[in-house]
């Protein structure tokens, strides 16, 4: 028999309890993708005795019969009919089994992990997705549990206390509930009592104050926390943690959507702090950021009235900061539109307009930073600075430019300034390694109008290392906007390399228009009065995709090389004359 065998239809299977089987011994491992109308029949896992890895997706399980796997240390379940009982059953000779996953395993209410059932699992995983009938979870003894993953979506569903004595050794514990608007976990009688807890991650969950100070108190030697939740009436939270290395906060929906202050207490050991949300609702006491000087990854919204003075009070206050992030939002950051970032330390500055948030675009962009190796500005829809001034950064420093959506709420037009402020924008930093990104265009929405006439005298464009662009989903392009958005973005900019990614529809059309503009760039008629870009491309090659035998046509199901296969993106590389 061979060490690996996939099975599609669980009738071959039974080959696991046949003659064959029991004599020369059943595979190492094993994957059974069945219907779920497929009932197994007794004595199906009767021959499994030195299987390793047993995989099943899908089917149903009333019965057991012999069942010998007494070497089975992986087991996966997922679209199961099978009770809590047959669980219990099936494992009751598995006593070497270290790694437990549970998917939709329809019958099982109640799940209790017992050293008695499980008396040397180190990982459980159970992701009880939306008809899954599962209301209780207990952790009741696992001597060496390592990992626990609990994700929860549906029908509601009661966590019970977690303690030392239950899972000694449990390292890492996430728990999510999947739902976007009312979590479905009932927390209010779970309590962690974990000294040996190093990562605690909690999704989409209900955070109340009560919870928060008992996860701080019972777990001394945590390393990382990430909260991905919503919080329950609480409108100030303090963090205060000995050994805690790692925070990290994302908003989320919910029906409780007010302001929260975060305050660092005593967290001494803290080197990554992550609060930033894109609507202002996350507000993080920067006076408090004194309580955590060996920060060196820092990101959090820009709370209003937040100065100059402000900035620089941090950077001096924090001297291993190698990270820093900004986010802006709400337009009322009026200091913030000229900033200065000067750090001697600091290695990497991000700075971001919020989604949908009327945010005025930055006037002035100052850098002073000798050992800065990356820059990232996010401008919200196709805005850009009107000056970036780089005094002082690496020599071999990375500026990503990216501008994403439309040029504003009432404005749909892509006309020559804006051309213009982005050759701009571009030249501050054309001697470095520079990234461009242009997102969520609609081309067939915006009103394209680039007049060549008009900068034909302005000096020879930037070049541009990479050039990203992506369109709406539910956009359509436009040959003739997308002509004239070429035109002008190749004005303003040389890119040798552009990458499109392959993720709906629109960008299958929007590879093959931008393809059509580089195969007419020897048409006679390509420009009028004045030289276009045409004149200076010398040369085009595809990767990651393929021509039809008449070189008409981008095929981007057929890759050229197959070690590619897996990126969803078309990219071009260009020569300029």
């Amino acid at each position: 028999m061979p060490n690996r065998q996939s099975y599609p239809e669980a009738d071959m299977f039974l080959a696991l309890a046949s003659p064959i089987a029991a004599q020369y011994g059943s595979p190492f491992e094993v994957a059974i993708r069945t219907g779920e109308s497929y009932s197994f029949p007794e004595g199906s896992f009767s021959h499994c005795s030195r299987t390793k890895v047993l995989k099943l997706d899908g089917g149903n399980i009333k019965g057991l019969g012999k069942v010998s796997v007494h070497g089975l240390q992986v087991l996966h379940l997922d679209n199961l009919v099978l009770t809590e009982q047959l669980l219990y059953d099936f494992v009751a000779s598995a006593r070497n089994l270290e790694s437990l996953s549970l998917g939709e395993c329809f019958e099982i209410g109640r799940l209790e992990i017992s050293v008695g059932n499980f008396p040397k699992l180190k990982t459980l995983s159970i992701h009880a997705r939306g008809d899954s009938k599962l209301q209780e979870f207990q952790l009741t003894t696992a001597p060496f549990l390592e990992r626990l993953v609990f994700i929860k979506a549906g029908n509601p569903c009661k966590l019970r206390t977690v303690s030392s004595s239950a899972a000694p050794k449990l390292k890492f514990v996430r728990i999510d509930s999947c739902d976007r608007q009312f979590s479905r976990l009932d927390l209010d009688d779970f309590i962690m009592k974990l000294p040996s807890l190093q990562d605690l991650y909690l999704a989409r969950v209900c955070l109340k104050d009560k919870l928060l100070c008992t996860l701080m108190a019972n777990t001394p030697n945590l390393r990382s926390l990430r909260f991905s939740s919503y919080f329950h009436w609480i409108d100030k939270v303090e963090i205060s943690h000995g050994s805690l290395s790692s925070l990290e906060i994302v908003p989320k929906g919910g029906p409780f959507r007010f302001q929260i202050e975060f305050k660092l207490t005593s967290t001494p050991f803290l080197e990554t702090l992550k609060i930033a949300d894109f609507v202002g609702l996350y507000k993080l006491n920067i006076e408090s950021l004194s309580a955590a000087p060996n920060l060196k990854v820092l990101e959090f919204t820009v709370p209003e009235g937040f100065t100059q003075g402000h900035l620089d009070g941090l950077l001096s206050k924090l001297p291993y900061l190698e990270s820093l992030y900004l986010v802006r939002v709400n337009g009322t950051h009026s200091e913030m539109r000229r900033l200065r970032v000067s750090s001697h330390q600091l290695r990497v500055f991000k700075l971001r307009d919020a989604y949908e948030a009327p945010t005025k675009p930055m006037r002035v962009l100052k850098i002073d930073a000798p050992n800065l190796v990356s820059v990232q500005y996010k401008g919200n829809g196709l805005r850009f600075p009107d000056s970036i001034n780089v005094l002082n950064v690496a020599s071999d420093c990375r500026f990503v430019v990216q501008g994403y959506g439309k040029i504003g709420e009432r404005s749909t037009h892509l006309k020559h300034e804006w051309f213009l402020r982005l050759r701009q924008s571009l030249w501050a930093v054309s001697r470095f390694h520079l990234v461009l990104q242009l997102h969520s265009l609609e081309l067939s929405k915006q009103q394209v109008a680039f007049d060549l006439r008009v900068a034909e005298r302005i000096s020879p464009p930037w070049f541009v290392q990479r050039l990203d662009l992506e369109t709406s989903s539910s956009d359509v392009p436009d040959e003739h906007n997308c002509n004239v958005f070429l035109g002008g973005l190749f004005w303003a900019c040389r890119p040798i390399s552009i990458c499109i990614p392959q993720k709906h529809d629109a960008d299958r059309k929007f590879v093959q228009l931008i393809y059509e503009q580089f195969k007419n760039k020897d048409g006679a008629n390509c420009c009028v009065g004045a030289k276009c870009w045409r004149h200076d491309l010398r040369e085009v090659k595809i990767e990651n995709a393929s021509l039809d035998h008449n070189n008409t046509t981008i095929d981007v199901s057929q890759k050229e090389d197959p070690s590619l296969a897996n990126l969803e993106e078309v990219l071009f590389r260009l020569t300029w004359g």
